[in-house]
């Protein structure tokens, strides 16, 4: 499994993704820290350590502790003790979002999908909804205007494609989902103003 193996998880997201990206992964911290809320430090560490090599890729000189994101060229993501950072070297918003494959409640569907998502793909299987939310969160981070926003904001085109377009009023976003061995991982990036 390559959340065992960051390397491997690293070198099949940039095979993927191509040159257009830089991406880092850091895989489980030692634990140490048994503290309440001490899951949350380590991930918190391995993320901004992933941030800070994909950030060194690009030759952006910025303290990640304090990279405020969204951010145009930089996003990171966690699940499960794995951290995963994408950087893009043009960008006006990136956004990636890793879960790994378990199972989830058909229920929420309502939470994330627009009325009409949820009549197109009609009662979705859980593993669809899993990749579905991943698409949304990485959307959601893409948009680095999303304050206030919500993931039923943001519009799938095809909801059923592993790959594709999202809107948002006059914004569009491009989305690609791969399903690497347990994990769904999804990158979106702003195209452009539609209006």
């Amino acid at each position: 499994m390559y959340a065992a193996d960051p390397a491997r998880l690293e070198a099949a997201l940039t095979a993927l993704l191509g040159p257009e990206f830089e991406v880092s992964v850091a895989g489980r911290a030692p634990a140490g820290d048994d503290g309440p809320g001490a899951a949350h430090r380590r991930e918190h560490r391995l993320g901004r350590a992933a941030l800070r090599r994909v950030a060194d890729r690009l030759g952006e000189r910025v303290d990640t502790d304090r990279l405020v994101l969204p951010h145009p060229r930089m996003t990171l993501t966690h699940s499960a003790g794995v951290a995963v950072a994408v950087g893009a070297r043009t960008s006006t918003g990136i956004g990636v979002d890793l879960e790994a494959v378990r199972p989830v409640n058909p229920g929420i569907a309502r939470l994330f999908l627009t009325s009409a998502e949820r009549a197109r793909l009609g009662a979705a299987p859980p593993h669809v909804l899993l990749r579905l939310w991943t698409v949304k969160e990485a959307v959601f981070k893409a948009d680095t205007g999303n304050a206030g926003r919500i993931l039923a904001d943001y519009e799938l085109c095809r909801p059923a494609a592993w790959s594709g377009h999202a809107t948002r009023g006059g914004s569009r976003f491009r989305y690609r989902t791969v399903e690497l061995p347990g994990h769904l991982v999804s990158v979106a990036v702003h195209e452009e103003r539609t209006a």
